[in-house]
C-alpha cells in the first residue's frame, strides 16, 4: 500500500530546517555583495602613474620654476584624479559612488606622498624655487664652509660719484619726539637703477629658542646662510607679508644651507615649520637696493650714494603705522630730511 506524502496543510508535519551554517554563509555573501567595487590593481597603478607623470611633466621641477608655476602644476595634477577614476571604473563596469570616492581619496593621498618626497629630495640637492623663478643655490657642504653659489645679479648701473647725494634724515612721531627703531626705506624713484648686492652673506642662526638676528635687511641677490646649531633637524620656511609661501627647505643638525632672493618682496618671515618646534621667527625686509635701515636711538638714519632725483621715502613705526614723504636728492649734496606724520 503506498505511503501518503506529507501535506503542507498538515500541522503535524514540519519542514526540514536548513543546515546550521547556511545562514552564516548567506550573511557572508550579503556582506561581500555590499562592499563597494574598487579599481583593479592594474587600473589603480595606471592612474597613479598618470597623475605623478602629470605633476613632473607639466613643468619639470628640476628646472627653474617660480611658485606661481609650481602652484599651477600642483593644482592641475590633482584635478584629473576623480575623472580618471570615474573613467576606469566605468570601463571595468565597476562604477559605484562609494568605490569612486574611496579610490579618489586613496590616489590623492598616495600621489601627494610620492610627489612630496621626490620633490624634497630633488630640491635638497638643487635648491628650492622662489617666487621670482630662480632656483636657490645648492647648500654649502658643511657648517661654515664651502663657497656660496650665488647667481649673477643683473647688470649694475654705473653711477658717477658726482651724480649721487646723501640723505641724512631724522624720524619723529606725531608729538615731535624721536622715533627709534622705525623702518625707513626708499620705496620709489630708483626703478631705473640696479645696485650691486653685498658680497658678505647675511647669516641666520637657528638655536633652541629663536632664529637670530630677529630682524634684518637683506638685498636682492645677497647670499643668505641659515646655520643650524641644534642637534636636531630644522626646516626653514619663508613667507611674504601677505602669508604667501615662498619656499621651505630642511637644515640638517649642525648643518647649513644658503639661498638668496631675486625679488624685492618686502616683509618676509623665516621660521621653522616642523611640528613641536616653537623657535621665534626671524623677520627679513627684502629690498632691491641698499637704502633701507632702522632709525637709531635718536630717530636718525643716513643713506649714502643715492642717485640724484626725486625719490619717495617710506617710514613705518613699530606698531605698523607709517607714512611716505617725497624728497629730491641733489647731486653731490647732503640733504637733511625731517620725516614726521
Amino acid at each position: 500500500m503506498p505511503t501518503p506524502s506529507p501535506s503542507s496543510s498538515d500541522p503535524s508535519v514540519t519542514a526540514p530546517s536548513p543546515p546550521e551554517n547556511e545562514g552564516a554563509e548567506n550573511e557572508g555573501a550579503a556582506t561581500t555583495d555590499a562592499e563597494p567595487l574598487r579599481l583593479s590593481p592594474r587600473s589603480y597603478w595606471l592612474s597613479l602613474i598618470l597623475v605623478v607623470g602629470l605633476f613632473f611633466g607639466l613643468h619639470p621641477i628640476w628646472e627653474a620654476i617660480d611658485i606661481a608655476q609650481l602652484d599651477a602644476t600642483i593644482w592641475w595634477s590633482y584635478v584629473p584624479i576623480p575623472f580618471i577614476v570615474v573613467g576606469l571604473l566605468v570601463w571595468e563596469r565597476r562604477f559605484n559612488g562609494a568605490g569612486w570616492l574611496l579610490d579618489t581619496l586613496s590616489l590623492t593621498f598616495v600621489k601627494f606622498a610620492v610627489t612630496f618626497l621626490a620633490a624634497n629630495i630633488l630640491w635638497s640637492i638643487t635648491g628650492t624655487p622662489d617666487l621670482a623663478g630662480r632656483q636657490a643655490p645648492a647648500p654649502t657642504a658643511s657648517h661654515g664652509s664651502g663657497p656660496f653659489a650665488v647667481r649673477p645679479a643683473p647688470a649694475q648701473t654705473r653711477l658717477d660719484p658726482a651724480d649721487v647725494g646723501i640723505l641724512d634724515g631724522r624720524l619723529v612721531d606725531a608729538e615731535g619726539r624721536p622715533a627709534p627703531g622705525a623702518l625707513v626705506w626708499i620705496a620709489a624713484g630708483l626703478e631705473a637703477h640696479a645696485f650691486p648686492p653685498p658680497e658678505e652673506p647675511l647669516v641666520i642662526e637657528i638655536g633652541a629658542e629663536a632664529l637670530l638676528p630677529a630682524w634684518s635687511v637683506v638685498q636682492v641677490h645677497q647670499p643668505v646662510q641659515v646655520r643650524n646649531h641644534d642637534a636636531v633637524l630644522h626646516a626653514a620656511q619663508a613667507r611674504i607679508g601677505s602669508g604667501r609661501w615662498l619656499f621651505t627647505f630642511p637644515v640638517l643638525a649642525h648643518g647649513d644651507k644658503s639661498f638668496m632672493f631675486s625679488r624685492a618682496h618686502g616683509d618676509v618671515t623665516l621660521a621653522c615649520d616642523l611640528p613641536d618646534h616653537t623657535e621665534a621667527a626671524a623677520e627679513l625686509f627684502v629690498v632691491g637696493h641698499p637704502f633701507a635701515s632702522r632709525t637709531d636711538a635718536a630717530g636718525a638714519f643716513r643713506f649714502d650714494g643715492v642717485p640724484a632725483g626725486p625719490v619717495t621715502l617710506r617710514a613705518r613705526f613699530a606698531d605698523g603705522t607709517g607714512f611716505t614723504q617725497a624728497v629730491d636728492v641733489l647731486a653731490g649734496r647732503r640733504l637733511a630730511v625731517r620725516i614726521e606724520p
